[in-house]
């Protein structure tokens, strides 16, 4: 996607003087996008365009991608240029995000989107909104307002294969694997956003125990790499004290 870099460095370089948390449009990729904070807008283009983390081989031209946390849509335009004719499933809990997913999503096909939260049952759950890419079932914020949840293994269980699962639910990740932990088995690969939540228990090995069981071999990398004196000074970032991004491939090995 190195022909999307120098469009990007110039968005990025004229949103240096733009505040937070506040609605623009953006020109992108050949259309305006409506954006509800551009800090955030700017880390997407980076992390999925740029650094291309969700970047994943499929011997097919059709791929079956799920997307958990899809948020204004950086993640599904990445996909849909990167397999034209993928069908992509997406989910976004926030019901004012998900408003500007629709809009900056609408150019293209085979896509499915739902105003729903991924969790391990279907029902209505208290949402914490803020405002851009951080919205939680977990994590608090200020604002809330209540969603509808929907079971992921429910939905797993319709397909016979899905070539790329992604899940960036900000700290509901490992409730909603453990409930699906037996129904990965159709995945090839999978991107996990994990989110250690301040005063909560870590998780982590449960996700990693999960991967192995399945035949995955994983790669794991810290939002926070880098950082100077960690047990002196962790890592924290709206109430997370740790942020790792979780790459699985299936192997033959189980």
């Amino acid at each position: 996607m190195n022909a999307y870099k120098t469009e990007i460095l110039t968005i990025k370089a004229l949103a240096k003087d733009k505040p937070r948390f506040v609605k623009d449009t953006i020109h992108f990729n050949g259309f305006d996008w409506i954006i509800p904070d551009i800090a955030s807008f700017c880390a997407q283009l980076q992390e999925i365009f740029i650094d291309e983390v969700y970047a994943f081989d499929c011997p097919i031209p059709h791929p079956t991608i799920i997307d958990c946390g899809s948020n204004v849509g950086v993640s599904i335009a990445y996909f849909k240029i990167l397999y034209p004719q993928a069908h992509v499933i997406g989910f976004e809990a926030d019901p004012e995000i998900f408003a500007y997913l629709n809009h900056n999503t609408e150019r293209f096909q085979n896509l499915e989107l739902y105003n729903q939260a991924v969790w391990y049952q279907n029902g209505q759950m208290r949402f914490f909104c803020q405002g851009a890419d951080g919205g939680s079932l977990i994590n608090p914020f200020n604002k809330e307002c209540f969603v509808t949840t929907i079971r992921l293994k429910d939905i797993l269980l319709k397909y016979k294969q899905i070539d790329f699962l992604k899940i960036d639910i900000e700290g509901a990740e490992t409730e909603v694997l453990k409930d699906c932990a037996d129904s990965l088995k159709i995945v090839k690969n999978i991107f996990i956003e994990y989110h250690s939540i301040n005063g909560r228990p870590q998780t982590l090995d449960i996700i990693l125990n999960i991967l192995n069981q399945n035949g995955f071999r994983y790669y794991i990398e810290g939002l926070s790499k880098g950082q100077n004196s960690p047990l002196i000074t962790p890592f924290e970032n709206v109430g997370m004290d740790l942020q790792l991004s979780i790459w699985g491939k299936r192997t033959n090995i189980l």
